[in-house]
């Protein structure tokens, strides 16, 4: 089986079915089996087929590089695809119905920097393989993305003025194309091998926790202008200035990216993921200010610029930590931090990372109250679905390490599971009253 997919993916990929440049759009009757809809004022994720409402829940699937940079999930030579499907099996054992997955950029390299050239056909074998695998055991797949393969280099262009480094990534038109076809390609790669696999996914997260940094231009710079994709003229000196600058630039960014995608698969939901300005301890949305934290460059996407944009949910990551403050966490002030309250509720809210570091709870029980606790409030908040951090990932050389859901006898596994907790507002843990700061 596997060999007739390599063998179809390379055929599609010599005859140019891969038609993100041209345009092309989605065949009659594509459907996607998750949509979402707004009931009573609110947003909600909902089953096009049964009507019900979709609750997702469920895990990261990580397989990191050995330095800890980038993701080995889908590399040539190393996918397990047992592996995958024993991971799945035990997922839908215990209820779960979503799996979240990241493409990283080095692996899927293909041969050349041109149409039909650009990804590596045994890579896609392998995003295939998962998505079938996900069908088989009644899960939904989300893909996530972040930068462009350098076969897309010709796509890129000459950014603007005053814009370089990682901020090139969401405020260059070029880099938009590059990064819209590169999307569009994976899209159609996986119509190319099997159209029926479309159903099977949930969505496209087309950046994870998007971010512009501070030490990079234009937002390193004290003075000048910027004029970015977006079009506008933003004075440097200015902190408003700076900040609308990346407001605007983030919603273009989302709503350039939704139109090419939609173009392809006008059901397909998509999502941009981000954190809160708290996570980089920073007290809000400061400009980009380069002084505004000690430890961290970026700032994320404002999460009210993405709720204005045509994306079709909120992805927020919201792990709750004593880092980077040293305090107890404070479900509150983050929410305040995002202006929560201005949120149009239109929007479902999904969380698709959520944790317990090792380092805030030194038993599995700790971690799990957190977690319950935390699943619950948010829960109150408006949230629709929870994906943890993550289903056995272990000790990585650049990140601290979390609690996983296979460790300890699968305990968090079970306690998260749909089948023994039902209702994800309720925490045994909590009583009635909200108790914000209250995680232990």
């Amino acid at each position: 089986m596997r060999r007739e997919l390599d063998l179809l993916l390379l055929v599609a990929l010599s005859h140019g079915m891969f038609l993100a440049e041209a345009g092309a759009g989605a065949p009659p009757g594509s459907s996607h089996r998750i949509g979402v809809r707004v009931v009573e004022g609110r947003g909600e994720f909902f089953d096009t087929v049964t009507g019900e409402t979709y609750v997702p829940r469920g895990h990261n699937y990580v397989r990191a590089n050995p330095s800890g940079t980038g993701h080995a999930l889908f590399k040539t030579g190393e996918y397990d695809a047992a592996e995958v499907a024993t991971a799945m099996t035990a997922m839908a054992a215990a209820g779960y119905n979503v799996i979240r997955v990241h493409v990283d950029r080095i692996h899927i390299e293909g041969e050349a920097d041109a149409p039909g050239q650009r990804l590596d056909a045994a890579y896609l074998t392998n995003v295939v393989d998962l998505v079938t695998t996900a069908r088989t055991h009644g899960l939904h797949v989300t893909f996530n993305f972040e930068f462009v393969p350098s076969t897309y280099d010709s796509l890129r262009g000459t950014p603007p003025p005053n814009v370089a480094g990682r901020n090139e990534h969401v405020m260059s038109q070029g880099y938009l194309e590059a990064l819209a076809t590169f999307v569009v390609d994976v899209l159609e790669a996986i119509r190319a091998a099997d159209a029926t696999l479309l159903t099977t996914i949930f969505s496209f997260n087309l950046w994870n926790e998007a971010a512009f940094f501070s030490s990079d231009p234009p937002f390193s710079l004290s003075a000048g202008f910027v004029t970015p994709a977006e079009g506008g003229t933003y004075d440097l000196s200015i902190r408003a200035s700076r900040q609308l600058a990346a407001d605007n630039g983030a919603r273009y960014f989302a709503d350039f990216l939704v139109a090419r995608l939609k173009a392809a698969e006008p059901q397909l939901l998509l999502s941009i993921s981000v954190f809160t300005p708290r996570a980089a301890q920073r007290t809000g949305y400061d400009g980009v200010d380069p002084i505004g934290s000690p430890i961290d460059s970026r700032l994320p996407f404002r999460v009210r610029a993405l709720a204005a944009s045509s994306l079709d949910y909120i992805d927020l990551h919201l792990i709750p930590t004593s880092f980077p403050w040293g305090l107890p966490y404070d479900l509150e002030a983050e929410m305040a931090v995002i202006e929560f309250d201005e949120l149009d509720p239109a929007k479902p809210l999904f969380m698709g990372e959520i944790g317990a570091y090792k380092f805030d709870h030194s038993t599995v029980g700790s971690a799990i109250r957190t977690l319950l606790n935390h699943q619950a409030r948010t829960c109150d908040l408006g949230f629709d679905g929870w994906v943890l951090w993550s289903w056995d990932t272990g000790e990585l050389p650049t990140i601290p390490t979390l609690w996983n859901a296979v460790e300890e006898g699968a305990a968090i596994r079970e306690a998260l599971s749909p089948l023994v907790r039902p209702d994800p507002c309720v925490s045994p843990f909590l009583a009635s009253a909200r108790r914000w700061r209250l995680y232990e």
